[in-house]
This record gives structure tokens, C-alpha cells and sequence, in this order.
């Protein structure tokens, strides 16, 4: 955001221009600071042409005193009318070799204790020899203005300077080039003397009614100006630090005070000042202007070059017929407004040219006993003058700032402070409340999850910032009933593949973004879920009309709270895309539109929600409701589903085979399958059970064997210490006859071989899958000869309910049904509603992701406390597992579809300022409500498929057909 300047020191700056202004202008005058004089809207615009208008008034004057005359002007408009103008400083250097010289410096004497000759003292003194090299450098250089590129056809000498120095040296080296002659430092005047007329007038405004022109400092005109005044501050200082860093110090022993030619706004006077006559005296300027005007014509001399001209009769009365005053003034300000007049800004010109003659006088007089050197007169008098441009410039660029600065100030006092993007997210919020009808008004994205007749199971929201965004929502379905326009399907795996019904919504999201400023809060998808409670959230993308792609899968279950990531991704505007390929070949333009369609689809965001109770009740052929009160057993079916994969036939109800199964009480079903949950429970704990007790004999075998080991070590141990004492008998003992054989002690020896089969029971590894499948075998053989009618009848998708008188008129009118829910061509039909009425080419596509880590807080236990897990690649890829193996379970691989389930499907989109909320209004003079009011508009209309006209309220509809009158008369 660019900073403005302060106000104070502005004021400081313009406090000494105000007391030259009160000696210029008449006695009864009086004028005051622009943020102090009550002025309009308008004012400002000529308050900047005033101030431009006295920065090129300036610039002519200083040309004028390094040598352009009335008659150089003429010469160089004319050429100007063809081709550009350049002023250039040309220079050259000549460095000669004078003289060498030799000379003896005596150093300082010493004295030393000594006899030498009958004498007690002796004095020494160091005498050195100093070769010394003179050198001639002669400078030259001139300042002239040509036309074109040849520098020498057209050609206008404004300045010369030439002069000479001794240089010393104390080697053989040259302190300088032989010769040479540096590259020009040129400047671009072509701009300056197209604001001059024929009559070497300025003659510099504002057209209100451009393209380009948005306030009094953002416009072409100025825009223009400031440009060139910043290239020519720029070259006057690089001339001005050629002479005083390169030139000047060559010649160090001048004896020229430099000092005159510092600062020189306490010397000349700036005619650049934002100030505005008090309103009680602009009745009487308007009367007197024509009178001065006459008497400023009849002056025969005046020492300024440059003249203003007054806006003419047809001007004024043309910009007055052609600017509504709601939102610009025209010339005429001039002469009506609280703006000095022309005749002021005169009186301003010759001021400041009577102050810089009068310095560079003073300059001349001081210089001019160093006439022949490179430091003369004539070099001071540019140095000056440039110094003055150059504080022209800058004055120029602090008025026109000031002026935009007046603006921010006063939208800030308006407001009460600065307003931020965040602000206006919530001012949005408002005023869409005020200008939509109720029933298709944007809403929050904040869903209950539940069915008929029962408290929700859990919340699904997207948030930014722990407040649910804004999305105009439109639900797919016939008169408001949950009747879905046709049931969706996603694939398990490359077997099974699910389809669901239920609710289908679409929702459009504009969401705003200004430039420069710090990210905004985080968006984020949230999903809470109840004590007892369950569901599964997809999220994933629509790949057709009644295809959605599963990216992410998770169960949402018992008080946890998931936080999920969600990543924006803009594309380029459908008219910045054309552009870019306009000029592509056809090959690459089929490649990008290729590509194009794909992140268009992509721009599709879906969240689905699968209820977890009712499902279960359908797949074990329970009646609705039936699990409402069952705590325990939904929880231990769960357990049997997510953990242990067990298929739903071996714990549905199934009626035996003389009853009918809608006669079957429903506490006698629930019961049943309460029996089969037991005793799969059952099964599962005697396989617990034994891999216990598997454990337990492994580790006594491993016990034993440690036992065993132990023993044999220390019997070993035991013989080898007898033997080594009998082999020390024999050696120290004398025996007589050979050794007899001894007997061995009849030790009793344990065998060993279960004890040494242990290793090969390490090795052997058992789970809960073994037990499991022995207590499936188990089930399957019980259950074989109590098949009921119902387990003979196949389960189908379309035989399960009956069909409605509704939704057969709904399937007979397939066409109609068909187009009503593909959302699928949502994106294309977005995007030339964009092409068509985005006018200001802001609004941006927007692409959802899923980001890398998400987070999921819940409880290990109904009473512990609650912890967040985080949840990466790896923890997201098993939690899909975990869920779409428990959807595999609840649908039977895909035969049984999912009702009670609900489809979110989010569209974004985001309106791009290039500038902040502050500096889009102050500096494009932009309302952004209008804008991001327009934008929302052109989604909503799509949405909800109705003209713009039907979805706000009558006491709206003028004000847009004033502002978006192509959106509103489409």
C-alpha cells in the first residue's frame, strides 16, 4: 500500500512558498492550505491542473535562463510537431603531459649525544627529493536541443562552457584521458512542449471523460506529467553530479564558494504550491479576471518565458454539457472554484523568474573570478538552475501526492477509520441481505446432518476464520420435497460402485481478494459429529452428469471435530485466456483448450454426506428407526463393520420361512440381530481367547527352553572343571601301571525334544481373521436352513421402494430432469456469463483443494478428554480405506443404494482488485460494493438459472440498471 504523505510535512514544505504567495498576490487576498479551505470534488481536478500547469511554467523559465529564448521555444515546438525533441549535454576532456619538476623537502632535524671533534652535540636533518608531474586538462562542454536522431541537422546550442586546470601529480601516471569524449546524457522535452500552444502558451488539462481518468492524480494527463518530470529530475541530477563530483574537484584550489549553490528553495520561489483561495473572494476573482487579463497583455516586458492560457468560451461550455456534476467539474473551475486563476499562476511565474534571476546573478558575481577554469561562472549558473528543476519536480510530485492524500484523509474521517478487506467481507454480508429476495438470498454453508424426524447426527460447514462463508445455494429437488432429480454413484474399487440419492445442492461462492495485503483468514471444511452419532464425508469432484469422483473419504463419528484445509487455486478470466492464445498455433490452441476444460470441471467442489444409522437399518432389514435408541448395538455393529470387515448377511434379520417379515415385530428383529452381533462377538473373543492362550504356551515353551539352556551350560561348565583338575594329577603324579578305565557316574538325563521344537512354534503367527473366519463358517452353516421370502427375493436398486407419482413423472420427463441435474455444465455455462457481462475482466474461476495435513479432535473414550490427531497423506489414505470398506459393508459391494445422503457441490469464483480496498477507492475511484455486487449477481443468475432482475428486490433495480445496465437489460 503506498504510503502518503504526512500532512505536516506538507505544510512545513508550503509554508515558506506561502509567504512569497501573500507578497504576490493583492492585499486584499487571501489564500489557505487545500485541506483547510472547504472546496468540491472538482476543485481537486483543478487544483492538479494548477499545479502542473506551474511545474512546466517553471521548467520553461529555467530554460530560459541557460540560454532558450522566445524565438528557440518557436523553433523547437516546430520540431516537436515531427519528431521528438532531445536536450543533451555533450562533453569532451583533453589531458596533456606539461612539465616535470624536482624539488627537496627538508624533513625535521635531530639531535643526537655524541663527541665528534671535541663537541658534545651533533644535529641531522632527512632531506627528500619530490619528482612532481604538471599536467594540462582542458574540459569542454555544451548543452544543446536537437530534433530526431541525427544530432547534428537540427541542432540548437542552449549553453557552452570551456576552461582549463593545472594538474599535479607525483607520478608518471595521467590522472585523466588523453582525450576523451563521454556518452551524451540526454532527456526526452517533446512532452513539454506539447503543452505549450502556438502563442508559446501552457495550455495544460484534464480530460474528465477519458478511459483512463479515475481521479485527479490517476489519470493519463498527469500520469503523463509526473513521467516527465521524474526523467528530467533524474537527468538535471546526473548533469549537476557530473560537474560538482567529476569536474569540480579536478580544480580543488578555485577559492569558489560552493556552498551557493545548495539548497534553493530559500532563494527561489516554487510556483507549485496545493493551495485555495478563501470562498468569500472567488466572486470577485470571476469579475476581475477579464481585467487582468487585459492588463498581463498590455506588460511590453516580463521576465518570465512562459504564459498560461485561459480556457476558452467552447471548452468551458463543451466539458460543462458533457460532465454530470455527481462526479466531475469542468474548466470552468478556473474561474468559479476555490483554484487560483491563470492570472495568479502569471503572477506566480514571473515571481519565481524575478527570484532565479536574481539568484543566478548572485551566482555570476561570485563565480566570476574564476573566469578560464573548469570552474567558472557559467558552470555555476547550470549547476543552480538544474538544482532548482530538480526541486521543481519534487515539489510537483508532493502537491499531486498531497492531493490524492486530501482524499484518503477525508474517506477516513467519513468512515471513521480504514476500512479492510475483512471489513468489507462483512459489509458484503449486509448488503446482500438487503438486496437479494429472501428465498434466494445467499446463505451460510452450514448444513445439519440428518433425516426426517430425528436430531441431527452432525454439522457440515465450510468456514473462514470460524465464521461459514457466504454461497448462494440452490437445492436440486421437486416443490421442496427431498426428492433427488436422479441418484449419483462413485466407485468403491474396480468391482463395486455406489449409488446414493437424497438431497443435491448447488451452491456458487464469489469470494473477493485485494492485492498487497496479508492472506486472509484460513478456509477451512469442518465436520462436527454427536455422541453416538456417525457419517461418512466424501470429498471429491463431478466427473459427469450423474458421476462424482471420491478424492478423500473419512467416518465422522461420537463428538469428532475434522478441520480440513481447503486450498484456492484462480484461473485466468475466460477473456485474458483468449487473449493468450490468440496468436498460438492452432495445434497449441487445441492443447490449451484441452487443458482449459479440464481445470473448468475442476472447478467443481463436491462434499458428500452418507448417513451411517439408516443404512445400517437398511442392510440388516431392520425398520426405520429401529437403531434410534440402540446405543450399544450401533456401536458394536460398527466395531464389526470398521474393524473386523465383517459382511452384513451374517448379522441381518432374516425371517424364517413360514413368516412374513413385515408381520415380525420390530423389537423381536432387533433382537435377532442383537443375537447374531453377540455371538460374532462371541467367536471373536474365543479367537481372542486362543491367540492368548497360543501366546501364553509360546512363552512358557520359551521359558522352559531358557531353563534347559541354563542347566546344560552349567553341567558343562562342571565337566570341564573336573577334567582340567584330573589332567593336573596326571601331571604331578607318578603311576605304575596304565590308567584304568574309569566308570562314569550313572547321572540320569533328561530329554529335550519338545523343548527344542520351541523355535519352530515362534515363528507361527495367528490374528483375528483365523477366528473369524472359522465363526463365518460357523454362521454361514446355522444359517442355511432358516432362508426366509425375503432372503429369496434379489435385492435390487429400483425394487427396494415404491416409486412415487412424482418421481414417475420425473423420470417420464427425462429430458427435462436430465438437463435440471447436470451440474456437470455449470462450469461452461459460468464461463460465458463471465465473458459476456464481467466487464472489468476480474472475475477469476476458482479451483477447491483438500490440503496436506488435516485435523480431527475427538475422544479415545466416551468420558476422556479430547485430543487432535493430524492427519497426513499416509492417515488420510487409511481412513479412506476404513471408510469405503464400511460403505462396501452398508450398500452390500454397491446392490443396496444410499437415501439418506445429501450432495454439496460448490462452484467458486474470486473478483481480483489490483490494488487494496483503501487505494481502489481512493485511487481508481472505484466502488468495489458495485463490482463484487455485480459478480455475485452473475453467479447467482446461473445458479438459480433466472434473469438477474427476479432474484433482488424492486427498490434495487433502478440502481443497477444505472450501473450494470449490460447485466440488467441482457
Amino acid at each position: 500500500m503506498p504510503s502518503y504523505l504526512e500532512e505536516e510535512l506538507v505544510r512545513s514544505k508550503v509554508l515558506r512558498g506561502l509567504r512569497c504567495v501573500e507578497r504576490v498576490l493583492a492585499q486584499n487576498r487571501a489564500v489557505g492550505f487545500g485541506s483547510d479551505v472547504p472546496h468540491s470534488y472538482g476543485d481537486k481536478y483543478a487544483l492538479a491542473e494548477f499545479m502542473v500547469r506551474g511545474a512546466c511554467g517553471a521548467a520553461l523559465n529555467s530554460l530560459q535562463q541557460l540560454g532558450l529564448q522566445r524565438e528557440g521555444l518557436r523553433e523547437l515546438k516546430e520540431w516537436s510537431k515531427e519528431r521528438r525533441v532531445i536536450l543533451s549535454l555533450w562533453r569532451e576532456e583533453k589531458c596533456t603531459f606539461d612539465r616535470k619538476t624536482r624539488r627537496e623537502v627538508e624533513g625535521a632535524s635531530t639531535v643526537k649525544a655524541g663527541v665528534v671533534a671535541g663537541l658534545l652535540k651533533m644535529k641531522t636533518k632527512t632531506v627528500t627529493t619530490v619528482e612532481e608531474h604538471f599536467w594540462d586538462v582542458e574540459g569542454r562542454w555544451e548543452l544543446r536541443a536537437f530534433g530526431g536522431t541525427d544530432r547534428q541537422a537540427k541542432k540548437r546550442i542552449l549553453r557552452e562552457g570551456k576552461g582549463a586546470a593545472k594538474v599535479k601529480t607525483l607520478c608518471e601516471e595521467s590522472p585523466r584521458p588523453s582525450r576523451s569524449v563521454q556518452d551524451a546524457l540526454d532527456v526526452d522535452v517533446s512532452w513539454l512542449l506539447e503543452q505549450v500552444n502556438g502563442d508559446l502558451e501552457v495550455e495544460f488539462g484534464i480530460d474528465r471523460n477519458a478511459a483512463g481518468c479515475y481521479t485527479p492524480r490517476r489519470n493519463t494527463a498527469v500520469e503523463g506529467a509526473l513521467s516527465f518530470f521524474s526523467e528530467l529530475s533524474r537527468w538535471c541530477k546526473s548533469v549537476r553530479v557530473y560537474f560538482e563530483e567529476d569536474v569540480f574537484p579536478v580544480e580543488p584550489e578555485h577559492g569558489l564558494d560552493l556552498t551557493l549553490l545548495q539548497t534553493t528553495s530559500e532563494r527561489v520561489f516554487v510556483p507549485v504550491l496545493p493551495i485555495l483561495q478563501v470562498a468569500k473572494q472567488v466572486e470577485q476573482l470571476r469579475r476581475e479576471e477579464p481585467l487582468l487579463r487585459e492588463m498581463e497583455k498590455k506588460k511590453t516586458s516580463s521576465r518570465s518565458l512562459a504564459l498560461v492560457s485561459p480556457p476558452d468560451a467552447a471548452t468551458v461550455a463543451a466539458a460543462t454539457a458533457t460532465t454530470t456534476t455527481a462526479t466531475t467539474t469542468t474548466e470552468a473551475d478556473d474561474l468559479t472554484g476555490r483554484v487560483l486563476g491563470w492570472s495568479d499562476l502569471e503572477a506566480f511565474l514571473e515571481e519565481e523568474a524575478r527570484s532565479l534571476q536574481e539568484w543566478t546573478g548572485g551566482v555570476e558575481k561570485a563565480f566570476g573570478g574564476g573566469e578560464g577554469g573548469l570552474v567558472s561562472k557559467t558552470e555555476g549558473v547550470l549547476v543552480a538552475v538544474l538544482r532548482h528543476v530538480e526541486e521543481v519536480a519534487e515539489w510537483t510530485e508532493t502537491g499531486l501526492d498531497f492531493v490524492e492524500g486530501m482524499l484518503m484523509r477525508q474517506l477516513v474521517a467519513a468512515l471513521g477509520r480504514e476500512v479492510t478487506s475483512e471489513d468489507f467481507g462483512r459489509y458484503m454480508r449486509f448488503h446482500n441481505r438487503k438486496l437479494f429476495l429472501e428465498e434466494v438470498a445467499p446463505r451460510e454453508f452450514c448444513y445439519a446432518v440428518r433425516r426426517d424426524g430425528h436430531d441431527p447426527e452432525g454439522v457440515v460447514a465450510v468456514e473462514e476464520g470460524s465464521v461459514p462463508v457466504m454461497t448462494t445455494a440452490r437445492c436440486l429437488s421437486l416443490s421442496g420435497r427431498r426428492i433427488s432429480t436422479g441418484r449419483m454413484r462413485f466407485a468403491l474399487n474396480a468391482a463395486a460402485e455406489v449409488s446414493f440419492g437424497g438431497e443435491r445442492f448447488v451452491h456458487a461462492y464469489v469470494r473477493h481478494r485485494f492485492s498487497t495485503e496479508e492472506a486472509g483468514r484460513p478456509l477451512e471444511l469442518v465436520a462436527r459429529a454427536r455422541q453416538f452419532s456417525g457419517f461418512v464425508l466424501a470429498i471429491g469432484r463431478i466427473g459427469g452428469r450423474d458421476l462424482f469422483l471420491p478424492e478423500h473419504a473419512i467416518l465422522v463419528r461420537n463428538k469428532d471435530e475434522l478441520r480440513v484445509p481447503l486450498e484456492l487455486e484462480q484461473i485466468p478470466t475466460p477473456k485474458e485466456f483468449e487473449d493468450a492464445v490468440e496468436s498460438l498455433s492452432p495445434e497449441q490452441q487445441r492443447f490449451a483448450k484441452a487443458y482449459r476444460s479440464m481445470q473448468m470441471e475442476a472447478t467443481l467442489f463436491g462434499v458428500c454426506v452418507l448417513q451411517v444409522k439408516p443404512q445400517l437399518e437398511r442392510v440388516l432389514n431392520l425398520p426405520q428407526g429401529a437403531l434410534t435408541k440402540e446405543l450399544r448395538l450401533t456401536e458394536d455393529l460398527l466395531e464389526l463393520f470398521v474393524d473386523h470387515n465383517i459382511s452384513s448377511d451374517l448379522l441381518s434379520f432374516q425371517a424364517d420361512f413360514l413368516d412374513d417379515e413385515d408381520e415380525v415385530p420390530t423389537a423381536h428383529k432387533v433382537e435377532a440381530v442383537r443375537g447374531r452381533v453377540e455371538a460374532m462377538k462371541a467367536v471373536i473373543q474365543e479367537a481372542k481367547d486362543e491367540i492368548l492362550e497360543e501366546q501364553r504356551r509360546i512363552a512358557e515353551l520359551k521359558r522352559l527352553k531358557e531353563e534347559e539352556e541354563r542347566r546344560r551350560e552349567e553341567e558343562e561348565r562342571k565337566r570341564r572343571e573336573e577334567e582340567l583338575a584330573m589332567a593336573s594329577e596326571w601331571m604331578y603324579c607318578v603311576v605304575p601301571s596304565p590308567p584304568e578305565v574309569a566308570q562314569c557316574s550313572s547321572e540320569l538325563c533328561t530329554t529335550v525334544k519338545e523343548c527344542e521344537a520351541v523355535d519352530v512354534v515362534d515363528n507361527k503367527t495367528n490374528d483375528c481373521n483365523a477366528g473369524e473366519n472359522r465363526s463365518g463358517q460357523t454362521m454361514q452353516k446355522q444359517g442355511r436352513g432358516s432362508t426366509s421370502k425375503a432372503s429369496q427375493k434379489p435385492v435390487t436398486q429400483d425394487s427396494d421402494d415404491p416409486v412415487s407419482p412424482e418421481e414417475s413423472e420425473l423420470r417420464m420427463n427425462g429430458n427435462v430432469c436430465e438437463e435440471k441435474g447436470d451440474i456437470s455444465k455449470l462450469p461452461e455455462k459460468l464461463e460465458g456469463r463471465y465473458k459476456e457481462f464481467d466487464e472489468d475482466n476480474c472475475l477469476r474461476p476458482t479451483i477447491i483443494k483438500t490440503g496436506k495435513q488435516w485435523k480431527r479432535k475427538g475422544q479415545k473414550a466416551l468420558l476422556s478428554p479430547a485430543e487432535e490427531q493430524v492427519l497426513d497423506g499416509e492417515g488420510q489414505k487409511e481412513e479412506r480405506n476404513k471408510a469405503f470398506d464400511l460403505l462396501d459393508s452398508l450398500t452390500r459391494s454397491g446392490a443396496l443404494p444410499v437415501e439418506e445422503a445429501s450432495l454439496h457441490v460448490v462452484v467458486a469464483a474470486t473478483h481480483c482488485f489490483d490494488l487494496t480496498l483503501m487505494d481502489t477507492v481512493v485511487q481508481r475511484s472505484v466502488n468495489p460494493v458495485e463490482k463484487v455486487e455485480r459478480s455475485t449477481l452473475i453467479a447467482a443468475s446461473v445458479v438459480h438459472d433466472a434473469h438477474p432482475s427476479s432474484l433482488i428486490k424492486d427498490s434495487h433495480l433502478h440502481r443497477l440498471d444505472t450501473y450494470s445496465p449490460k447485466l440488467m437489460r441482457s
